[in-house]
């Protein structure tokens, strides 16, 4: 799998998705994600490093993705 296809699996989406379908995607899985929410759980530090990790996995397909469309 390429890096576009695995950026699109990664945000949920499809090639010829529109825009829109795709941002919103994004924004859903950032808010799942992101490691203050889990802060505010009281989650593990660890759980937190993951988080961040996570993040960054899903700006970096954004990214990707947006750039090719």
């Amino acid at each position: 799998m390429d890096d576009l296809a695995g950026s699109y699996k990664i945000l949920g989406c499809q090639k010829g998705d529109s825009a829109e379908k795709i941002k919103k995607n994004y924004r859903r899985l950032i808010k799942e994600n992101h490691p203050d929410r889990l802060l505010s759980q009281g989650a593990s530090d660890e759980a937190i490093n993951q988080a961040n990790k996570k993040v960054a996995e899903i700006k970096k397909a954004y990214e990707r993705v947006m750039a090719a469309i």
